[in-house]
Order: C-alpha cells, then sequence, then structure tokens
C-alpha cells in the first residue's frame, strides 16, 4: 500500500455510483467521495472530492498493483472492488472503486487447418456494442470476431471498446488425425456402419433447413433414447446417436475430407439440418480417460469444426451426466469439463450449452449411466425451456 499526495484546486467530475461517505474533523472541514466505477486500462477518471469549508491536499492509500492516483484521477488495472482512503489535513474519508474490463474474453484455442474459432465477448459498457481486435503475432489472423490459425504458438490479443483496452490469449495447435485418439472400434460395435446407415436415412427422409438430429454418443442412441417417438413422433426429427462414441469419431463423421489412421470417413459430411441436439464428452472422459483440459479443448474444436461445416445450423449441447459409483475424482473432472463448456457456449448465437444434472438425479438412471425411457422428458422440457424450434413431419 502506498501513499501519494495530491492537491486539489477544483471540484472535479467522476464516474459516480451509490455509496455517499464522508467524514467531520472536529467541526473544522469535511470530506465526501463517492464509490466510483472505472474500467480497466482506460484514461485516466477524475476522483469526484467533496470539501464542506476548504479544499486541503489530500493522500491516498490504495493498492498500487491494481490502481494508479495521479493528479485526482483514477486508472485501473484489474477486475474487483477497491477500497481507497483519502486523507486530508482536516479528517480523512474512504470510498470504493469497482474496477471492471470494458469487455470479458476468456482465453481461447485455434486449430491449425480448421475453420476459425470465434471470439465471444462479454462487453461491459452499457450501449457499447463496437469491438476491435489488435494482434502483432504471425500465428494467427482475425477476421470480423473470428480467428484463424496460421502457425502454433500463444499469441496476446488486445481487445478495444470505447478506448478501454482488454487481454486475452489464443492458443493455436495441430491437430494429429492419426493420433491415438481418433480409433474407430471394430465390428462389434459397428460405428462406421451405424454413421453409414444413419447419414443415408438423413439424406432419404430428412431436409436441409428443416430437420432436427439428435446426434453423439449413447445418451442420443435409440436403444437407450427408446422412448424418442412418444416424445418426438409428430415432429421432422432423427435419433441417430452411437453409443461409445466420442467427440473425435464424430469429427470423423463430418469431416468429408481428413484421412485418419484407420481411413475416410465423412458420412454426415455435407449435411445442413435446421437443428442438431449433442449428447458428447461421456466417453471422452470415461472411456478416454481424458483429462478435464483435453476433454474441454477436443470438445470445443468439435463444436468448432461442425459450426464451420454446418453455420446455418443450430446447436444444442447437453453437458455431462456424471456416472453413478465412479471415483469422486472423475465426477470432478466431468463438472469441470461441463463448467468450461457452459463458458465456451456463453455469448455464441449458435450453440446453447444445457446443465441438466440437478435433475437428472440416481433415480433418474437405469444403469449408473443412462436415463430411464421416461426421464428422458428432463432433456426434452430442457430444450422446450431454451426455445428450440422443430417442424412438423409432413
Amino acid at each position: 500500500m502506498k501513499k501519494r499526495s495530491i492537491i486539489l484546486g477544483v471540484v472535479i467530475s467522476a464516474l459516480a455510483l451509490q455509496g455517499l461517505v464522508g467524514c467531520d474533523g472536529d467541526g473544522v472541514n469535511t470530506l465526501k467521495i463517492d464509490d466510483m466505477l472505472v474500467y480497466a486500462n482506460g484514461e485516466p477518471v477524475a476522483i469526484e472530492t467533496k470539501f464542506g469549508n476548504k479544499k486541503e491536499a489530500i493522500t491516498y492509500e490504495y493498492d498500487d498493483y491494481a490502481l494508479s492516483i495521479e493528479d485526482g484521477k483514477i486508472v485501473c488495472y484489474k477486475e474487483g472492488t477497491y477500497t481507497v482512503t483519502a486523507t486530508s489535513a482536516s479528517c480523512n474519508a474512504t470510498f470504493t472503486v469497482e474496477c471492471k474490463n470494458a469487455a470479458n474474453i476468456d482465453d481461447l484455442y485455434a486449430w491449425i487447418g480448421y475453420p476459425a474459432s470465434d471470439i465471444s465477448p462479454l462487453i461491459n459498457i452499457p450501449g457499447e456494442t463496437e469491438i476491435t481486435y489488435s494482434c502483432d503475432s504471425d500465428i494467427l489472423s482475425i477476421e470480423g470476431g473470428y480467428v484463424t490459425a496460421l502457425k502454433e504458438g500463444t499469441a496476446e490479443v488486445t481487445a478495444t471498446v470505447a478506448g478501454y483496452e482488454t487481454y486475452f490469449k489464443v492458443t493455436c495447435e495441430p491437430v494429429d488425425k492419426m493420433g491415438a485418439l481418433y480409433y474407430m472400434w471394430g465390428d462389434g460395435w459397428n460405428w462406421k456402419g451405424k454413421a453409414t446407415a444413419n447419414a443415408a436415412k438423413y439424406k432419404a427422409e430428412g431436409t436441409d433447413g428443416k430437420s432436427t438430429l439428435f446426434l453423439g454418443d449413447s445418451f442420443f442412441d435409440p436403444d437407450f433414447f427408446s422412448s424418442f417417438h412418444s416424445f418426438y413422433g409428430d415432429y421432422d426429427a432423427f435419433c441417430m446417436g452411437i453409443g461409445g462414441t466420442t467427440s473425435h469419431q464424430w469429427e470423423m463423421f463430418f469431416d468429408g475430407e481428413g484421412t485418419y489412421a484407420s481411413g475416410k470417413y465423412g458420412q454426415f459430411d455435407g449435411i445442413q439440418p435446421k437443428n442438431i441436439v449433442f449428447q458428447l464428452g461421456n466417453n471422452n472422459i470415461y472411456n478416454d480417460s481424458s483429462s478435464a483440459k483435453d476433454a474441454t479443448i477436443d470438445l470445443q474444436r468439435f463444436f468448432t469444426f461442425a459450426h464451420g461445416k454446418m453455420p446455418d445450423t443450430q446447436f444444442y449441447y447437453f453437458g455431462v451426466t456424471p456416472r453413478i459409483g465412479v471415483m469422486q475424482a472423475i465426477t470432478e473432472i466431468t463438472l469441470e469439463v461441463n463448467a468450461n463448456m457452459d463458458k465456451f457456449c456463453a455469448n455464441k448465437d449458435w450453440i446453447t450449452f444445457m446443465d441438466t444434472n440437478d435433475k437428472m438425479t440416481a433415480d433418474h438412471i437405469k444403469d449408473n449411466i443412462h436415463p430411464k425411457p421416461e426421464a428422458y422428458s428432463i432433456f426434452v422440457d430442457a430444450l422446450k425451456g431454451v426455445g428450440m424450434k422443430l417442424e412438423y413431419r409432413i
């Protein structure tokens, strides 16, 4: 904590919030300073001081790692709420400074050779919508709020709103499509055959721009979502999940150009449905034993890839339902991945995240993993709650 002396000659204006504070110095003088809202890394904001009888020199005591006060003006650098003590010859007063970023942007990933990753800012300045980005690095390019990875590495990006700057990092990574996670289990699982049959059914009976698909792992496999037609039989909707799959297999099914260690796939390449409801990540965690970080990155890459392939399709993503009777450490990984994906989906207009785990309790689960057929109403109600629109089947 440091003290700095500033002589105030005039009453100056400032951004102010509620919370007027003041002091009496044995009846000699009074000093009042309003609590302040200051946006980080912008131009200095004047502190409004209100003396009773006469203006006096003031020293300020504050956290100088987060704030700077010079010539009666304040700059903040780090989000948070800070207490400042102002002392004059007659008395002292305290006030708080709420420091906010003009925009909050999470660090993000982009993948070389993949569709661009979209930046999803939360702009905090009321009424402001315009934001610009700049980066000195040659490992990426930014256009229209999308980041394209050019080379491997990490770079800092500056976002500017109304003259205020905030910063975030972009990590650019290559993808090894011959890697161990891009596997295809054998004939007993028949993933390739199921994907081929499901894609053929969609292309024969579905309609781009109209149909809704339920895709992903066993939660949306017809063998488990056996009540699907009782909920959606009147709608142009298809249940086509494949038990045991991860985000990697679905990337393979959507990728009509990539070659993987087990061959080429792309069964669902080129489709453009109205909606896709996804349930994915369960097997990333429980089958592939991915860490929370790795599962998060893999899911984010898949959705970025899928959105690039289907830019007009609305995605709805259910977070992973924790399994019953597993180690608490794995449950914690599941919850962390869900929290990460909730943040990833926030502020994106093409994907909606839903966490139904407060309702999908143990009494609704039949085998320590999957919902009972009637418990799928929890998912159905969640989709109604977020306003998913389906078309009737003709």
